[in-house]
């Protein structure tokens, strides 16, 4: 039983840093990269620290924001797998930066809906993406085991 002690210690240190400065600069680096990304679609935006600043709606990036819980349990899920060192690594590249992209995508169209369907923006955001982003770390896990 990998998989629970894992989860437990990603857990733990995951409370300990999500709202520590430590974290900022990824946190900064997650809106930078939501504001350049709305830039290839046309959208101005800046960012000032972790807030992405557009005339059409504005959010601030926190730990929740980002792709980190759900990176963890994917990672748990990878080293509880038998299988190879090599694998593993692989199989955690692979993961972390899919899990990243998928949570860009995230929060691009949570900006759009913020923008155009305020009525909608609470459940998408709380409800339907993290049911997305559920399914996906576990199908994403499932792939990567066969």
């Amino acid at each position: 039983m990998v998989f629970v002690p894992c989860l437990i210690a990603f857990g733990i240190v995951y409370l300990m840093l999500r709202t520590n400065p430590v974290l900022d600069p990824f946190l900064e680096f997650n809106a930078g990269i939501v504001s350049a990304a709305l830039s290839l679609f046309g959208v101005s935006s800046e960012v000032s620290g972790a807030t992405v600043i557009s005339s059409m709606f504005s959010f601030y990036v926190i730990a929740e924001c980002t792709s980190l819980l759900f990176t963890g349990i994917f990672i748990s899920a990878v080293l509880a797998w038998p299988a190879t060192k090599k694998r593993k690594l692989n199989g955690i590249a692979i993961g972390v930066a899919g899990l990243f992209l998928l949570n860009l995508i995230r929060m691009i169209t949570l900006f759009y809906i913020g923008s155009s369907m305020e009525g909608l923006f609470d459940i998408i955001h709380f409800f339907v993406w993290p049911i997305v982003m559920v399914v996906v770390t576990i199908g994403l896990w499932l792939f990567w085991t066969k």
